[in-house]
């Protein structure tokens, strides 16, 4: 029975195997189906997962990962080190190993972690019974309450040996692991969870619904007016649509006003086409009372158009419309789509276009026949011609050892001749697949790229590398660029290259740095940022110093201080970003940074620069050194 099993990394028992998971994963995590613990055959790939992740740490693991993503060993001394070259301190050659006693910050939050654990189970411990029985062999009695030592000893020893027994049968197993896969997936979706908000910010909101709620009578009679306002403007549409309903159904039923009919249909069509696109596409700034117009006469032109009109009260039969108000009714379908630009509704219209072709062909006496199958629909498709692009398509990038991709529709579209003369029917299959072009057409630039046998699966943001990177894949003259996959999950928004690492800056306004001797794509989160929202981030491909720009226009530095170029007025080292005290009170708008310099421009138009001054850099007329922004 048990051979069926699928074998796991780990068998043992919870004894000295923890949890460790790492935030750059969270994003998997969210993805995966709870449900599916309940399944065996899921359970230890599940399992597995984390423990090829180095989530799980424990005596089968070679080592634990940081909170950089990097493999870190205990060295003799009892530290932890990872062998990677991101120190910054000058007393070493940066290299994070038991050679010079240094190590990196999250090799550090281990050392505190093992440090405490030690704590731990050195305040838990106590004397083994075995210990305390071979003190009596040759010392005094004992006396009670050193009996009553010895019975507690052995009861905890028999507990731990019960415990160690137990978990390690195979529904134990199965047991903690589930706990363990599901304390992952918690931890990922509370890191997924937006910030509570802060104390004083919550008392606000709090305070401004509570007014909106309880506020004054005036308040709640104006609320009470425009509900009683919105009725009555309901009741009044839905009438006057009744009653226009009512009227062209008598009109065509009887044959009399027949000229009303069309005036009418021609009025609101000529309406609709003065009417720029897209003008019902946000519902929540359109009126219910239009939206439920719109649906109503969305509903009633669909039934002229397909002849489902009924013929009077009590009646089975069908009234017969002109195929004049029909085509009519058809283009007043088509231009009502086009105001509410949903795809849903563009593809209703489309897949009534070519219900009515394949209707029309097909006569009771099965004969084939174009009458019915054509509708002069050219002023729809100009239209939906002339709706420009709101973003552009990306540049094709040419690859000889690629093959050429030729798009379908965007051909069709290129060598597409309509007639000038708006009063000639097109082929309704025809205009349906014209109208499915231009919709490919329009979507084509906001579609993320599709997965093509030549190219890499992407996510809907792409981040490419080049040159020497240690986490990058194999680079080659017929493919120089890689994909950062890991790095595409983050939704960047900003890159800049230093000399060791990436600083990269996310929509969020995070900030992450990834050294290029990292083994994984695993960017790490820069500690200690501010909590204003960062808009702008720099840093020189020969340099050792970041520089972030705020929201609110403040400036933070960090990295390696010398020669003043952090502008603290020092040459002092920052582990993690620092305002620069000189420019607070000014609104800067750009940051630059160079190999051992910096430079900030305020709204002011106003240019400060610090750092080394050889050469007259800094441009301040001199080769000083400049440790504070200075104006030039």
């Amino acid at each position: 029975m048990t051979s069926c099993i699928p074998p796991l990394f780990w068998q043992g028992g919870v004894e000295g195997v923890t949890l460790r998971p790492q935030p750059r994963l969270d994003i998997k995590w969210l993805k995966s189906d709870l449900q599916n613990l309940l399944q065996p055959d899921n359970l230890p790939s599940l399992y597995n997962q984390m423990v090829k992740d180095g989530e799980v740490a424990g005596l089968h693991a070679d080592g634990i990962l940081n909170s950089a993503g990097v493999t870190s060993r205990k060295s003799e001394s009892g530290r932890y080190y990872c062998s990677m070259r991101v120190l910054t301190c000058p007393c070493c050659d940066g290299i994070c190993g038991p050679q010079s006693g240094c190590n990196c910050g999250p090799c550090q939050k281990l050392d505190r972690e093992e440090a405490e654990r030690e704590m731990e189970s050195g305040a838990s411990a106590s004397p083994s019974s075995q210990s305390l029985l071979d003190g009596w062999t040759w010392g005094p009695q004992p006396q009670a309450q050193d009996l009553k030592k010895c019975l507690e000893a052995l009861v905890k020893e028999q507990r731990h040996v019960s415990l160690e027994a137990s978990s390690t049968t195979l529904s134990a197993s199965r047991l903690h692991q589930r706990f363990m896969v599901a304390h992952r997936y918690l931890v990922a979706l509370k890191r997924a969870r937006p910030p509570d908000p802060k104390p004083g910010e919550s008392a606000s909101k709090k305070k401004i619904q509570t007014s909106s709620v309880w506020g004054d009578g005036r308040v709640g009679r104006s609320a009470g007016a425009e509900r009683a306002t919105l009725g009555l403007a309901r009741v009044g549409s839905r009438a006057a649509l009744n009653f226009a309903f009512a009227f062209l159904r008598r009109a065509w039923r009887s044959g009399e006003d027949a000229d009303l009919c069309t005036e009418l249909l021609q009025e609101s069509l000529e309406a609709l086409e003065t009417l720029p696109e897209a003008t019902l596409f946000d519902e929540s700034t359109v009126s219910s009372v239009w939206l439920d117009v719109v649906e109503r006469s969305q509903k009633f032109l669909t039934s002229v158009v397909l002849s489902q009109v009924p013929g009077g009260t009590g009646s089975s039969s069908v009234t017969r419309v002109p195929l004049g108000d029909r085509h009519m009714a058809l283009s007043l379908l088509l231009h009502l789509a086009l105001q509410r630009a949903t795809l849903s509704t563009l593809l209703t219209v489309i897949t009534l276009l070519l219900q009515l072709w394949d209707s029309g062909r097909n006569q009771v006496d099965n004969r084939v026949s174009n009458h019915g199958t054509s509708a002069p629909l050219l002023p729809v498709l100009h239209r939906f011609g002339a709706i420009p692009l709101l973003k552009s398509p990306p540049a094709p990038v040419w690859d000889e050892n690629v093959p050429m991709e030729v798009n379908p529709t965007e051909c069709l579209l290129r060598y597409l001749e309509l007639p000038e003369d708006e009063e000639i029917s097109v082929d309704l299959e025809q205009a349906a697949v014209i109208l499915l072009c231009h919709l490919d057409r329009l979507a084509s630039p906001h579609t993320p790229p599709l997965h093509t046998p030549h190219g890499r699966p992407t996510q809907g943001q792409e981040v490419l590398c080049w040159g020497w990177l240690a986490w990058s894949g194999v680079s080659s003259p017929s493919r120089p660029l890689n994909y950062c996959d890991s790095l595409a999950e983050l939704g960047i928004k900003a890159i800049a290259c230093a000399e060791r690492c990436l600083l990269i800056l996310t929509q969020k306004g995070s900030l992450y740095n990834l050294y290029y001797n990292s083994e994984a794509q695993c960017p790490q989160l820069v500690l200690g940022q501010p909590e204003e929202e960062i808009i702008k981030i720099a840093a020189h491909p020969e340099g050792k110093h970041y520089l972030a720009l705020t929201v609110n226009g403040q400036v933070y530095s960090w990295g390696n201080g010398d020669g003043g170029r952090l502008g603290h007025g020092d040459s002092s080292s920052r582990e993690e970003p620092t305002l620069v005290q000189e420019l607070q009170g000014k609104t800067v708008v750009n940051i630059a940074c160079g190999s051992t310099y910096s430079a900030a421009i305020t709204s002011q138009g106003e240019l400060y620069t610090w750092g080394r001054g050889n050469y007259g850099r800094l441009g301040h007329g001199s080769s000083d050194d400049h440790s504070t922004p200075t104006l030039l």
